[in-house]
């Protein structure tokens, strides 16, 4: 895989601690009742959903809950164990684990912090989905991060499928994923191909955007978490 650039793994945590603090003002300036607003990108969930999670897993983790970890059930029981709380209530869960937290997450393995704070970035875009509250792309430290990060793991996707390589530009950002000559090429906005990567776009928008040669091959393979969005995701990041 060939990138244009690289982050060191040790701002991993830090990237994870300012998507925190920005998530953390989000929840103290919009309306409360903005966050039972559902989710676009996770339908399933409300935007205080989304911050129960954002406030479990820290928890979970320095308590030693790690069964599961990552998996539909283990963050469906983080939801549920704080269901009735308020948004104040689980910002300050999050706010009271930080430190620990972030000491942790500076000694973790390079694949655990560099997850982490992937994970964390494209929550609060989901976050900001749900509360029309976009950032843009400047205002997103760790962006950059994120996607090399997710963009290695798509080379992995793309090898172990057996397809041939595709080329993708984003920004100030191409890789060539997979093994051999690009079959195809993807042209789009860092944001976009950080959405694809975690399966926040339906097959209809990722096939809308600007590709030379056919994406079907690659529909499979494009999302970190499994199919593509079973319908369009509409958004204001």
């Amino acid at each position: 895989m060939a990138a244009q650039a690289t982050v060191a793994r040790m701002d991993a945590a830090d990237i994870y601690a300012e998507s925190r603090a920005r998530i953390l003002e989000l929840a103290a300036e919009a309306p409360a009742e903005h966050f039972d607003r559902p989710v676009p990108a996770t339908p399933a969930w409300s935007g205080r959903d989304l911050l129960a999670h954002l406030a479990g897993v820290p928890t979970d983790v320095l308590e030693g809950r790690l069964e599961g970890a990552g998996g539909n059930e283990w963050t469906a029981a983080q939801v549920e164990l704080r269901k009735g709380r308020s948004v104040d209530e689980l910002a300050e869960e999050w706010r009271a684990t930080a430190n620990q937290f972030d000491a942790m997450a500076k000694a973790a393995p390079e694949g655990l912090v560099g997850a982490l704070a992937s994970d964390v970035l494209q929550h609060e875009l989901d976050l900001r989905g749900a509360l029309e509250r976009p950032a843009g792309e400047s205002a997103l430290s760790g962006l950059d991060f994120g996607l090399n990060f997710m963009a290695g793991y798509l080379d992995t996707r793309v090898g172990k499928a057996g397809l041939p390589a595709l080329h993708v530009e984003a920004g100030n950002q191409e890789w060539t994923l997979g093994p051999g000559e690009a079959a195809a090429r993807l042209t789009t906005t860092p944001i976009e191909f950080f959405r694809v990567l975690a399966g926040r776009r339906s097959e209809a928008q990722v096939r809308a955007l600007d590709w030379q040669g056919d994406p079907g091959p690659y529909l499979g393979v494009l999302s970190a978490f499994g199919p593509l969005a079973p319908a369009d995701v509409t958004e204001s990041l």
